[in-house]
């Protein structure tokens, strides 16, 4: 893992551990994925919550949420499609204690459209990490060049009801990755577009 000094335009303190994780700005390639987070709001109740961001089982963030970081992003380079989860946790966990946390996920950064992946105002204890764990994959780049002209991309990632996010999810889950990026990738999204439309069970 690397270790930095800075994260959402504040100085980390290393001697708490701060800053860990790859993937992050040593790693910046614009063939990757951007992953971007927004603190909106943070109310520490006791030590400060910590933030991590896994990706395919890969450590490329963590770190203690401080005050001075409302209102910054940070923005992660994931590799395309990528399989991720943020997660806020206590920092003690011997310490039961409510810190809250309103952020934001996006994919992409301040310099690009935004699409946003996640809302969320979560209240972080010991007793309800689950609560704080948000798992979603990255759209790669040949889905978004391919299919977005035919939807309004803006809602793909939040709207988890939407025949168009569920579509796309079969797609990116597809059997033995038909769906990868191949010339057939429209047709087989409009084929699972009509299978989620009629509320079809399986294509048998």
């Amino acid at each position: 893992l690397r270790s930095f000094e800075e994260a959402f335009n504040v100085s980390l303190d290393l001697n708490e551990s701060d800053g860990k994780g790859d993937g992050f700005r040593n790693c910046k390639d614009d063939e990757m994925g951007k992953i971007s987070i927004l603190i909106e709001d943070f109310e520490p109740a006791f030590s400060s919550a910590i933030l991590s961001l896994n990706c395919n089982s890969k450590l490329h963030l963590m770190l203690r949420i401080q005050g001075n970081m409302v209102g910054m992003y940070e923005t992660v380079y994931v590799r395309d499609g990528e399989k991720c989860k943020l997660t806020l946790t206590p920092n003690d966990d011997e310490t039961t204690f409510s810190d809250i946390v309103q952020y934001s996920i996006y994919d992409g950064d301040d310099d690009n459209n935004m699409i946003l992946i996640h809302s969320g105002d979560n209240n972080i204890s010991d007793a309800n990490v689950d609560d704080a764990e948000v798992e979603f994959q990255h759209i790669p780049k040949c889905y978004k060049q391919h299919l977005f002209s035919y939807f309004d991309e803006s809602s793909i990632y939040a709207n988890k009801t939407s025949v168009n996010h569920q579509a796309v999810k079969w797609l990116l889950e597809g059997y033995e990755k038909q769906s990868e990026c191949s010339i057939y990738l429209v047709e087989r999204f409009f084929l699972a577009y009509m299978r989620f439309t009629m509320n079809i069970d399986s294509w048998e």
